[in-house]
């Protein structure tokens, strides 16, 4: 008894509230696991001992049970979660693992929340965000940044806090001990700095030729990355394929690429970056693929909306328009809609729980509208008097011909400018002596006029002159395109303007006199759409494969290439 009275004398209190805590977490976890096999087992529901310590070990390994941390109190070193740091102050603060994936964390909608309940990427990045800034308020003297450079052989990304942070404030970086060198790795980091400042050619001290290979393989990378950053005596290192570098045959390919048929949505993805599309389009390097998927892909999905809702105008097409339809004619305009919304969905339907909710989603029930009645209800709110007439019309493609417009498409591509292009226009609206281009989306994001004018975004005004060619080749009549809209196809969805000529708002489409879509003249868009088609085209041409030289943050955020082309690597040495 004195012994454990002397134990007791020495050990602090936090300590014993700490094993206290502990031991009643566990307790928890016995009983929950003795209620769980109490419920779910059949007969006498009796294991070996082994068995329920395996199932006990388990759930301890995802169970945690928190600690009071003595050294808050004690002056020692606490080593806590950034969530426990609020209203908490240090003198001395290191935050650790700053690499992008970790903080912020990569996002995880929660499926099975209802949408209005799960929390978006935005949230979670707002609460990372303010972790971040609580982490920064809360030393007193000085704070460390830590950014692991390797995960074993894979090489980290910097979080983009600490990018952010370095354009508000001063970091100063803290340098290795540069007299003694321990090992190989540091002494080529070194070797590659010393590289870097001075010249590849000065000759090295005398080293084990087994590092020689490297040494030579670290001065060419140098000469690639400073030429990247600042020399620029290697173009061919930053995406211009010089004639002289290329074989006959690959210079041909580059030349007849003049002359090829080309697809709007290729020539916004070079407009988008050039290497994004030297990498997909000539090099046939595959994108990261959606995971699969219980429910539609979002590129199934668009498919079998595209279909459903081609069948359903292509029956109205020489009928009054829906803004006309009386309650009881636009019930069944609605019935009719979800029955061949049925019939198109069944043909990849699948099962399931994750079906079912996506069926609910698109065509209603169980207190849903569904996405494809509530579209029909905007259609029925627009009274303008543009109209939809015609829908899925092709030109210069040889596909099957089930579900296009036979009325105004084209087998021939359209030449625009020196360019000849080919593609599919989900809808055109009809008015007196205009028309408009719509284009059905799944997404929640949707081009802007700056991406149209900086050219990344090429569809609604090329989709324009493509048409009025159409039309005239089919003797249509004279008319012009004065705009675009986008249709959402989602809960809620809505008419989005694309690009509008001030004076056809609300004739041709509806939108606020402050929209920045709105101009004054639509050609003058359309004219300069089509000058960056032409320059794009020459440029594939000539080899031109550059990195983008738009933002980053718009442009590569979903890029599957982006860590082969290293942009977040030159906007670094740029800065």
């Amino acid at each position: 008894m004195k012994h454990r009275r002397d134990y007791r004398d020495q050990t602090q209190p936090s300590i014993i509230k700490e094993e206290i805590d502990a031991y009643r977490a566990i307790r928890a976890l016995v009983n929950e696991l003795v209620e769980f096999l109490t419920l779910t087992s059949e007969g006498d529901g009796r294991h070996p001992l082994t068995v329920y310590v395996s199932w006990l070990r388990l759930m301890v390994s995802q169970t945690t049970a928190e600690a009071v941390d003595s050294a808050l109190n004690t002056g020692g070193v606490s080593v806590l979660p950034l969530v426990r740091t609020k209203e908490l102050d240090f003198e001395v603060v290191i935050l650790c693992g700053l690499v992008d994936g970790e903080f912020p964390a990569i996002f995880r909608s929660d499926a099975f929340l209802h949408a209005k309940r799960r929390r978006t990427e935005s949230d979670r990045l707002r609460e990372d965000r303010f972790l971040f800034y609580q982490a920064l308020k809360c030393f007193r003297r000085h704070l460390y940044l830590i950014v692991p450079a390797h995960d074993g052989e894979i090489e980290l990304v910097q979080s983009t806090f600490v990018d952010e942070l370095r354009r508000v404030a001063e970091i100063e970086e803290l340098e290795d001990d540069n007299t003694t060198l321990f090992s190989t790795e540091r002494f080529l980091k070194h070797y590659g700095k010393f590289v870097w400042e001075q010249s590849e050619d000065r000759e090295a001290p005398s080293l084990p030729s087994a590092i020689a290979p490297a040494l030579r393989l670290i001065a060419h990378n140098v000469r690639v990355e400073k030429s990247r950053t600042v020399t620029h005596e290697l173009p061919h290192y930053e995406g211009w394929l010089t004639h002289d570098l290329l074989s006959p045959s690959s210079r041909r390919a580059l030349e007849e690429r003049r002359q090829t048929v080309h697809s709007v949505s290729w020539l916004e993805s070079y407009g988008q970056c050039p290497f994004q599309y030297f990498s997909h389009r000539l090099l046939s390097l595959n994108r990261i693929e959606e995971e699969e998927e219980e429910g539609l892909t979002e590129r199934e999905k668009g498919n079998r909306l595209h279909k459903i809702l081609f069948e359903f105008y292509d029956r109205r097409r020489d009928g009054p328009p829906i803004s006309a339809y009386t309650d009881s004619e636009f019930e069944t305009a609605v019935q009719e809609l979800k029955q061949i919304a049925q019939k198109h969905l069944g043909q990849a339907h699948r099962g399931g729980l994750f079906w079912e909710i996506e069926m609910e989603t698109l065509i209603g029930g169980h207190g849903r509208k569904g996405v494809l009645p509530a579209f029909l209800e905007a259609e029925r709110a627009r009274k303008l008097e543009a109209q939809p007439r015609y829908f899925e019309v092709e030109f210069g493609l040889s596909g099957g011909k089930e579900w296009t417009d036979a009325r105004l498409g084209s087998d021939l591509p359209i030449p625009v400018g020196d360019v000849s292009l080919s593609g599919r226009i989900d809808r055109i609206e009809m008015g007196n002596g205009f028309f408009i281009v719509g284009d059905y989306k799944t997404g929640s994001v949707h081009p802007k006029i700056g991406d149209i004018l900086e050219g990344r975004s090429l569809q609604l005004p090329i989709y324009l002159t493509v048409v009025e060619q159409l039309m005239k080749r089919h003797h249509v009549g004279e008319v012009r395109g004065i705009g675009g809209v986008y249709y959402v196809l989602r809960e809620g969805g809505k008419a989005d303007l694309g690009i509008g000529e001030q004076a056809y708002n609300g004739r041709g489409f509806k939108a606020s006199s402050r929209n920045g879509q709105l101009v004054g003249n639509v050609q003058e868009i359309i004219n300069l759409s089509v000058e960056y088609v032409n320059r794009y085209v020459r440029s594939i041409s000539s080899g031109e494969f550059p990195l983008t030289s738009h933002d980053t943050q718009l442009v590569c955020r979903s890029c599957s290439f982006k860590k082969i082309c290293r942009v977040g690597v030159i906007g670094e040495e740029d800065q």
